[in-house]
């Protein structure tokens, strides 16, 4: 199943990475964003999945 080999990472602008994030988590790091060219990307890594999109 999809869930067993992804892991979602959330990355800040200052670099911070956290693994599976709780909801609370990824709902907070969006409002502890700065103003100016701030981001947030969250990922779907699946473990075996060759490249990087």
């Amino acid at each position: 199943m999809l869930k067993d080999r992804a892991t979602l990472m959330a990355t800040d602008e200052a670099g911070r990475v956290v693994k599976r994030p709780s909801k609370p988590v990824t709902g907070r790091m969006p409002a502890n964003l700065k103003r100016g060219n701030a981001h947030m990307v969250l990922e779907l890594v699946e473990e075996g999945m060759e490249g990087s999109w």
